[in-house]
């Protein structure tokens, strides 16, 4: 008995992914890169593969050889487009993906073979293992840039540690990396049009758009070796939109720090008040009542932070372990609040009331900063 096997009916059935490709000025690259990722792609069971490539009308003649090739590859795609920033292109990309592909997963890569292909099959794994965002980390055990100098790698790694700080993404490794796997539930979850970004500060705003959206992310190391043909897009514009942006995305998780802001009034009120009643009413020295009165007011700091200002925390640990890693960011935070109130005074001979209010700012600061990474962490992502 002779089985006949309908392949187009079981392709109907395979997972789609698009890698979306924003090129300009590309054509030393763009031909072998195509080829090299289709040619992977058979290696890969369960998907099936769409390339996408936005072009910027590039005038080295990059669309003309996409539009060569698409009559070699029906799975080649080509969007082209004036050019405003990679940023710009990759939500054109996406839109027209989603519209027009439908995929399961969405691909951002470079076109300059800093991403090896090789490596898709892991971004898929990911997805298939129920992980929303995965990332191609140079910056986790097993990723690297042997070919970067060290002021690109300083300027790289300082750019990366001031977004994973000041933009609140600690728990992600390698903020600036173009090489991503997005699933298209996550994507749909997403308000592209409001990214706020043109330029390469997308990568960045694009993962804080995902975090604040519960995406679950995933790392795999990146050797990212530079570029050998064409020339680098980053201009000094994309440095100074990445910086700005850090802020803004900063300013809006500003109202868990007005939160710790009340939090810590309330805990002056608490201090002064034990520190009044056992020194007034109970007669105990004030310099011994002090230290009951800090001890109880850290407390109550912890405790209305845990259940007000971060009740919303993925953090696991438990409430002991919150609480002693918040003691000790307090007592830190004390010193300084006394080193800065002690050196403006005597050094600076500042009026010790504004000094110490400068100390409090300070402190603050640093209070809130290393609490929301530490003590109130959200949990790791799995590299």
């Amino acid at each position: 008995m002779t089985i006949f096997i309908n392949v187009p009916y079981f392709t109907s059935f395979m997972k789609n992914y698009c890698i979306v490709l924003p090129t300009y000025n590309e054509a030393e690259n763009i031909e072998k890169l195509i080829v090299k990722i289709f040619s992977e792609a058979k290696t890969i069971n369960g998907w099936k593969i769409n390339i996408l490539v936005v072009d910027d009308k590039s005038p080295d003649g990059t669309g003309k050889i996409v539009k060569k090739l698409k009559k070699k590859f029906d799975l080649l795609h080509l969007l082209e487009g004036d050019k405003q920033g990679l940023g710009v292109a990759y939500i054109r990309g996406f839109k027209y993906a989603m519209a027009k592909i439908k995929p399961d997963a969405l691909f951002e890569m470079d076109a300059d073979f800093s991403h090896p292909p090789k490596l898709i099959a892991s971004f898929l794994k990911g997805i298939d293992e129920g992980y929303d965002f995965i990332i191609g980390s140079r910056y986790i055990p097993g990723g690297a840039t042997p070919d970067w100098n060290f002021s690109r790698k300083l300027i790289s790694g300082g750019g990366n540690f001031f977004a994973r700080v000041v933009a609140g993404l600690m728990e992600i490794h390698d903020c600036t990396s173009g090489f991503r796997c997005i699933s298209s539930k996550l994507i749909k979850k997403i308000d592209l049009d409001k990214l706020g970004a043109k330029g390469y500060s997308f990568q960045m705003n694009l993962l804080y758009e995902a975090k604040v959206s519960g995406a679950k992310f995933k790392e795999v190391p990146l050797v990212f070796p530079d570029r050998t043909k064409g020339k680098s897009k980053m201009k000094s514009s994309d440095i100074i939109e990445f910086f700005f942006n850090s802020f803004r995305l900063r300013l809006r998780t500003w109202e868990k720090l007005i939160k710790f802001c009340i939090v810590g009034g309330t805990g002056v009120i608490v201090n002064t008040g034990i520190l009044a009643l056992l020194k007034e009413i109970v007669h105990i020295d004030y310099r011994i009542a002090s230290i009951f009165a800090i001890e109880l007011a850290i407390v109550w700091n912890f405790f209305l932070n845990d259940a007000w200002t971060f009740k919303k925390s993925t953090n696991k640990s438990n409430t002991f372990t919150k609480m002693m890693k918040f003691h000790g960011v307090s007592i830190v935070g004390a010193i300084i609040n006394w080193g800065v109130l002690v050196l403006l005074t005597d050094l600076a001979h500042i009026f010790y009331i504004i000094s110490n209010l400068i100390g409090i700012i300070v402190a603050t600061a640093w209070n809130y900063i290393v609490n929301i990474n530490y003590t109130w962490r959200e949990d790791k992502i799995k590299k």
